[in-house]
């Protein structure tokens, strides 16, 4: 779809929208400009794309998203503010599948909170630190240990296990029950019941659409 000349292999669990900053910055191309090539993609085109590339499970959803946004109670992804842990982003280099998921407030290696600011100069962090791993208001490094890093609660890490554990199954029990829920279906259950834990500067009422009905397969 792009025609670019390296194409490096993504991990499987990176986050689509970190692997297209990644992607442009390994071809020499403005951030930007790649990610503006990707939202007017055609359909199909997009389609053929995430099935060449056989990127993680969440990338057409994601990319579903990013491409045409719409208003909804508590979305099951985030696109716009980027959500990391500092430690990960040292240690492998790249941000994670599941740091974009709306309800997902941890780390699930480390055990800790996932930051949502840059350290120096508070500025929430946006898609843009992505590129470099760089908060670009600043400059300041978003990843290694000098920071100051909260533990994650034992509801909060419960969930993002929940996630992560429904990503990378290989198959999910066939039985009824919450083991069998997929991903999609297991934000719809915690979007409903308010299990979620954000930071404080971001709380914020939590209004779902459509609450009185609850559909599970």
């Amino acid at each position: 779809m792009f025609g670019l000349l390296i194409n490096p292999r993504p991990h499987q669990d990176e986050s689509l929208l970190g692997y297209l900053q990644r992607l442009a910055k390994a071809n020499g191309l403005p951030r930007k400009e790649l990610l503006t090539a990707f939202a007017r993609a055609d359909e199909t085109d997009v389609a053929d794309w995430l099935q060449m590339m056989e990127g993680p499970l969440s990338w057409p959803a994601v990319s579903a998203e990013f491409r045409d946004p719409r208003p909804k109670g508590v979305k099951l992804w985030t696109t716009h503010h980027a959500r990391y842990c500092p430690i990960c982003l040292g240690e492998a280099g790249y941000w994670r599948e599941s740091w974009g998921l709306t309800l997902v407030t941890t780390c699930s290696v480390h055990g800790t909170e996932l930051h949502g600011r840059c350290p120096n100069c508070l500025k929430e962090t946006d898609p843009s630190a992505m590129s470099a791993n760089s908060c670009q208001a600043c400059g300041t490094s978003l990843s290694g240990t000098n920071f100051e890093i909260a533990p994650a609660s034992d509801t909060a890490a419960w969930l993002t296990s929940g996630f992560e554990d429904r990503f990378y199954a290989d198959s999910l029990p066939a039985d009824a029950g919450l083991a069998a829920l997929t991903y999609e279906q297991f934000h719809e259950l915690s979007s409903r019941l308010a299990v979620r834990s954000l930071p404080t500067e971001r709380t914020q009422p939590l209004k779902v659409a459509d609450s009185g009905s609850l559909g599970m397969v």
